[in-house]
């Protein structure tokens, strides 16, 4: 049989492509630049040095895949960033969006300051660091309507600054599985002033609004918001809003702090500090197994906690005082767990709790111990710093008075002559009548 040599050569390259190592992608990274800086950005250049960016959000956009980074250059980019409703190449389930493994990373670049208008964030992972948002009456700042989305800043001494919002400034709409948007993850940031620009009756102005589930927001600040800071919500029952975690958050000026309600199932709020908003500052609603743990609450003008219709609400281990009505106040519930928690005033169960234990009333500025805690009951606290020094017992018994505890030899107190006071009855009396006026008399020890 004669050789086929198409075969063979097709067979060789076969061998060499099983043989030869595979190169893996070098990750990229694109430049992004205003018209007005310099270097100037143009859509005509190849996005691939800091002297050859592109212009537009959407330029570099369209052209990272996972593992590309995208340089974003100081200034304020006014048009909206909207990253198209197409699947982004090539992710995969698993990324480590906090790492940037497999993710595309959207950041400022070193030492300047990055500000835009609008956020659309439309495709799962990409990770967004130290990009702003003024969106000066936008309905949303930053607008997220899928999955796996990192957003946030360097640390908390650089924080993203999310402000003005016409709605919300953080919102995380849902939609029906398959196309079910979970997992984001808002970090470093400080959220305030959103919802306050052009209200409109029946919708929500809040800081954020939370409409996916099994999300992380923390380390963060949520300030002077029209209404909540934040709510998980679900508002046309598309959203799934469980399964979430709010940790390590600042919330104060609101008109409330938080909002677990409308079937947002299993939502975890701890490590969390509220003070001043003009209501309240913890509203459980309509909800199942929302739990709120180890906070510090105070000075509200109206509630600290409040539940309404929920089932089995977890209020544990939190300082809740200072508020011009309840600290914590219980309207409707069934299965709640209320324990542990130092109040200012006393607790206001409504009369349908199934658990209310080890809870104490005081004022924290003065509970220096727990010691005397029993589990078990509900107390007014008895260990308050005293207020009056009359209150303190002193037994005289320890002052010691013995004169054992006073040195006696006088080898061990040197003493000089001059420091020695002599009496005058020690000065014979002929010599003290034999001195005129004005005359000193030197007197010597006796040697």
């Amino acid at each position: 049989m004669k050789p086929n040599p198409l075969a063979a050569l097709v067979a060789l390259l076969i061998l060499f492509a099983l043989v030869l190592p595979i190169r893996a992608r070098t990750a990229s990274t694109y430049y992004l630049s205003l018209a007005t800086n310099s270097p100037a950005g143009s859509d005509s250049n190849n996005c691939l040095s800091i002297i050859t960016p592109c212009a537009t959000y959407a330029r570099v956009a369209s052209m990272a895949v996972p593992g590309d980074t995208i340089d974003v250059r100081g200034g304020t980019y006014n048009s909206s960033w909207d990253n198209g409703g197409t699947e982004c190449p090539r992710c995969t389930a698993g990324t480590n969006l906090t790492e940037g493994s497999g993710a595309i990373t959207v950041k400022a670049h070193a030492g300047e300051t990055v500000i835009v208008r609008e956020n659309t964030i439309s495709r799962p992972y990409w990770r967004y660091i130290g990009i702003n948002v003024d969106s000066n009456d936008v309905y949303a700042g930053v607008l997220v309507t899928t999955s796996y989305i990192y957003y946030g800043g360097v640390d908390d001494a650089h924080r993203v600054e999310i402000r003005r919002s016409k709605w919300q400034g953080f919102f995380t709409q849902n939609y029906d599985p398959p196309n079910e948007t979970k997992g984001i993850h808002l970090q470093y940031f400080y959220i305030h002033d959103n919802g306050n620009r052009s209200p409109q009756p029946h919708v929500p102005l809040h800081g954020s609004y939370w409409e996916s589930g099994y999300g992380v927001i923390e380390d963060g600040e949520f300030a002077d918001n029209e209404t909540y800071g934040i709510q998980f919500y679900n508002n046309t029952n598309l959203g799934h809003p469980s399964g979430n975690i709010l940790r390590r958050v600042t919330f104060h000026g609101n008109s409330r702090g938080v909002t677990c309600a409308a079937n947002a199932v299993d939502v975890q709020i701890y490590n969390n500090t509220f003070y001043n908003q003009t209501l309240s500052d913890v509203d459980i609603q309509t909800t199942t197994n929302c739990q709120v743990l180890n906070n510090t609450i105070s000075g509200s003008a109206s509630f600290g906690i409040q539940v309404v219709g929920s089932t089995s609400p977890v209020i544990k281990d939190n300082i809740i005082y200072g508020h011009s009505s309840t600290d914590l106040k219980i309207w409707s519930a069934s299965n709640a767990v209320i324990a542990n928690n130092l109040t200012g005033n006393a607790i206001d169960d409504g009369g349908n709790l199934t658990v209310l234990t080890g809870n104490q009333i005081g004022d924290p500025k003065f509970i220096i111990s727990t010691a005397s805690f029993n589990p078990g009951a509900n107390t007014t606290s008895p260990v308050a710093i005293p207020a009056s020094p009359a209150a303190i017992p002193v037994s005289p018994a320890a002052i010691p008075a013995s004169p054992a505890a006073i040195p006696a030899s006088p080898a061990a107190i040197p003493v000089s002559p001059a420091a020695i006071p002599v009496s005058p009855a020690a000065i014979p009396a002929s010599v003290i009548d034999s001195v005129s006026p004005g005359v000193t008399i030197n007197l010597r020890p006796h040697q």
